[in-house]
C-alpha cells in the first residue's frame, strides 16, 4: 500500500513585510513542560484514499465535543479517516467541513482523549522567538513522536497553497517534526498554540527544514466559520 506523509510541499516562497511586536512576551516554561502540555491536545490523523494511498498527519483537539483541526491536504480525496491518540487508540472520524482558502479541515470523532489546545497570539510573534513543533503523536514503531525546538525565522510570509489560493501572513519556522507534521501545532514558549503547520519549503522536492504555519487567529476564524452552522 502506498504511503504519503501529510504535509504540503511548497516550492515557491514570496517575501512579506516583517511584523512588529507591541505586547509583552508570554511567561515561558521549559521545553519539556511545553511539549508535555502540547501533547495532551495533539492527535494523529490517518487518511486512506479509494486508491489505497495512506496519508499521515496531525491534528489538534479543538473542544470537548470531539472536534479536531487538521490540515486540509491530509484528508484530501480520503475514503476513510481515523484518528490515533497518544495511547495508540484508533477510531473513525468524519469531516465536518473544509476551508480550502485557509487550508484547514475540521473533523469530529465520538470519543477523544486529552484536552483542547490553548490558543495563544500569533500577531505578536517575532523573528527569533523560540517555538516548539509537534506532529503525529507516535512514530511508526509506536514510540512517542519527536518534539522539535526551533525559532521563528520570519512572519507575514506568503506562498501558494494547494488549492490555487495564496496563503498570506504565514509564520516561517524550522521547528518541523520529521513525521506527520502537517496539521500539527506550533507552540510558543508558554505552551500556547500560535499556528497550525501547513507546508514545507522543498526546492526540487527535497525539504530543507523550513516550514510554514497558519497563524492561530486565522485558524480560529476558519474553525468558527466551519462550525457555526453546525455546532454538533
Amino acid at each position: 500500500m502506498a504511503k504519503a506523509i501529510g504535509i504540503f510541499v511548497a516550492t515557491i516562497l514570496y517575501f512579506g513585510a516583517a511584523a512588529s511586536a507591541t505586547q509583552a512576551a508570554p511567561t515561558c516554561a521549559s521545553p519539556e513542560r511545553v511539549a508535555a502540555q502540547g501533547r495532551e491536545a495533539v492527535i494523529g490523523v490517518e487518511s486512506i484514499s479509494a486508491e489505497g494511498v495512506r496519508s499521515f498527519g496531525a491534528g489538534v483537539i479543538w473542544d470537548y465535543s470531539g472536534h479536531i483541526i487538521t490540515a486540509a491536504h491530509v484528508i484530501t480525496n480520503s475514503n476513510r479517516i481515523s484518528v490515533v491518540q497518544a495511547n495508540g487508540r484508533s477510531e473513525s472520524a468524519r469531516i465536518v467541513g473544509v476551508d480550502t482558502g485557509q487550508g484547514i479541515a475540521v473533523l469530529r470523532a465520538e470519543s477523544v482523549l486529552g484536552r483542547p489546545i490553548t490558543p495563544g497570539q500569533a500577531e505578536t510573534a517575532r523573528p527569533g522567538q523560540s517555538v516548539v513543533g509537534l506532529g503525529y503523536p507516535r512514530t511508526r514503531e509506536g514510540e512517542p513522536a519527536d518534539v522539535v525546538i526551533g525559532v521563528i525565522g520570519a512572519v507575514k510570509r506568503a506562498l501558494p497553497g494547494p488549492y490555487g489560493k495564496l496563503w498570506t501572513e504565514m509564520i516561517q519556522t524550522d521547528a518541523l517534526p520529521s513525521f506527520g507534521a502537517g496539521g500539527g501545532p506550533l507552540l510558543d514558549c508558554a505552551g500556547q498554540m500560535i499556528g497550525l503547520s501547513l507546508a514545507v519549503l522543498a526546492p526540487e522536492g527535497r525539504s530543507i527544514g523550513i516550514g510554514f504555519a497558519l497563524p492561530i487567529e486565522r485558524v480560529m476564524a476558519s474553525a468558527s466559520h466551519v462550525l457555526s452552522p453546525r455546532l454538533h
